[in-house]
């Protein structure tokens, strides 16, 4: 099923996965010399999540009052659901498809600027903008998923994992607009592209929720390259008034953390059970349920496999359920092995989910909890290895939350680049030294609740804005992993004609 393997890469890598890229044969070279050129695509420290991006300044006033160009405002909504709007372009035919795969095959949305062609691009145009502005001016999404007639995890969710293809057409339609000098339609494509991630992140999912997330991504990266064309405007306040946070993270916490007692009700009502054979039919439901979200990588109970894990389980039990539960202490020896090993599981799961009160505080208070509680889940696995194989999705949505934060911290930096323009533009084109010196506040950065850091090159044409880091603690020990965002801004070594060299990688 799509859906489970959508959860077995989001186990593995905690990252939404990539399509499979496919070069076309030749690149498309532009028909014209265009005025915009990037220093490169963004990048990635290797070992590392950490994002680094080249930015040509091109200084440029803020314009007040002017703050819809990437997102709805409240006043623009039109009440309803958009699901069904969405859902009917989906199906309306076989060549919008092709076109879109297309698209992502060919990279449109990968290659640096220089080296795509508009009219190629063009060539594809497959969406229609009036239909996506009917589907992302809608107050709220409306996706009406089974959920009370069918187990979640057997929901499937290929509209939503078709909305990645959508929001890399979206950009590669953003990028043409940018190539062409058509600003406005540029700024309307990436509204769209917000809009989609705005709609998938109303699902419950963790892996929807991450699908949000590369979609947003997608946006900002076309953000960033939009701010390097010299007609574009100081999209400062279109920045301040995206939704804080961007994808709300806790509500798909709160509901996976009852995937439990959504699945197998009875869970939330052990002292109930009153016969061998109800405990012995919780195990059974338990093993299904375990094997249907993992796979191939959970043996089914009645399986050789799955017998050698119950057998192994309840030793486990047998020897650590008075640790976890002593007021059960005095009643284990009239216990069933079917009752002893599903109270463990569920105590030990209980345990492993204490993040949930930590995911409602601010992510700088928020982190270093979550962090606590990854290494001590590290230790109980070593000292529990089969644990690893019995816990749920929803202990994974805490590991996760760097990817939510991350968002919202590469939101902030590029609110402070607009304000550098904004201050470069009375100042004969200049970096400032300090972030003090500019006038449109900087928010602090959401991972430490500091400011972000400032280096200015000895001779001012390059300075670097970083942000702080996370620190990647996954279920099993590994070498040190970060992640978070830097930027390089360098004042534009070319003119309005063509481009000249990239400037050297060489930090200030």
């Amino acid at each position: 099923m799509i859906f489970r393997r959508m959860l077995r890469r989001l186990i593995l890598g905690m990252a939404v996965s990539s399509a499979v890229l496919v070069h076309a044969q030749e690149e498309a070279k532009p028909e014209t010399r265009n005025p915009v050129i990037t220093a490169g695509m963004m990048r990635y420290e290797e070992g590392n999540r950490i994002g680094v991006r080249d930015i040509y300044l091109r200084p440029a006033k803020e314009v007040a009052n002017c703050n819809n160009r990437f997102f709805p405002t409240a006043g623009e909504l039109v009440e309803g659901e958009g699901a069904a709007i969405y859902l009917r372009m989906n199906s309306e035919g076989f060549s919008r498809i092709q076109a879109i795969r297309q698209i992502t095959m060919n990279d449109y949305d990968e290659r640096p600027l220089e080296k795509l062609s508009a009219p190629e691009i063009r060539a594809l145009m497959c969406l229609n903008r009036s239909e996506m502005k009917r589907f992302v001016y809608r107050s709220r999404a409306g996706w009406n998923y089974p959920l009370s007639e069918e187990p979640w995890m057997q929901v499937l969710l290929p509209d939503v994992q078709e909305s990645r293809s959508y929001s890399r057409a979206m950009m590669a339609f953003s990028r043409a607009s940018i190539l062409e000098g058509d600003i406005s339609q540029a700024e309307e494509w990436i509204l769209y592209t917000m809009g989609l991630a705005k709609h998938v992140g109303e699902t419950p999912f963790m892996v929807t929720q991450l699908v949000a997330v590369a979609n947003a991504s997608m946006a900002l990266t076309a953000i960033e390259e939009l701010i390097q064309h010299p007609q574009a405007s100081n999209y400062y306040w279109d920045l301040a008034n995206l939704p804080r946070p961007l994808v709300n993270y806790t509500k798909t916490w709160q509901f996976e953390s009852r995937m439990w007692e959504r699945t197998i009700p009875i869970l939330s009502r052990l002292d109930e059970i009153s016969s061998e054979e109800a405990w012995q039919d919780v195990v059974v439901k338990v093993f299904q349920t375990i094997h249907e979200w993992q796979s191939e990588a959970f043996p089914e109970f009645h399986t050789p496999e799955g017998q050698t894990t119950w057998r192994e389980w309840i030793a486990l039990s047998r020897e650590n359920l008075h640790r976890v539960a002593p007021e059960l202490a005095g009643r284990m020896k009239s216990m069933s092995d079917a009752e002893i090993g599903i109270r463990y599981w569920w105590l030990r799961l209980q345990q492993f989910e204490n993040c949930e009160n930590a995911l409602s505080l601010e992510p700088y208070l928020a982190l270093p909890r979550i962090d606590a509680a990854m290494r001590e889940m590290q230790l109980a696995f070593e000292r529990e290895p089969l644990m690893k194989m019995w816990i749920s999705p929803s202990v994974y949505v805490p590991s996760g939350m760097s990817h939510f934060v991350l968002l919202d911290q590469r939101i902030g930096m590029l609110r402070a680049i607009e304000s550098i323009r904004d201050w470069s533009a009375t100042h004969d084109g200049k970096l400032p030294a300090s972030l003090n010196q500019l006038d449109l506040p900087i928010p602090l950065d959401i991972v430490n609740n500091r400011p972000f850091e400032w280096h200015l090159a000895a001779d001012g044409t390059v300075g670097e804005l970083s942000g702080a880091l996370i620190e990647i603690v996954g279920f099993e020990p590994g070498p040190e992993r970060f992640a978070g965002w830097r930027y390089r801004i360098m004042q534009a070594p070319f003119d309005e004609t063509g481009p000249a060299e990239t400037a050297p990688a060489v930090r200030p």
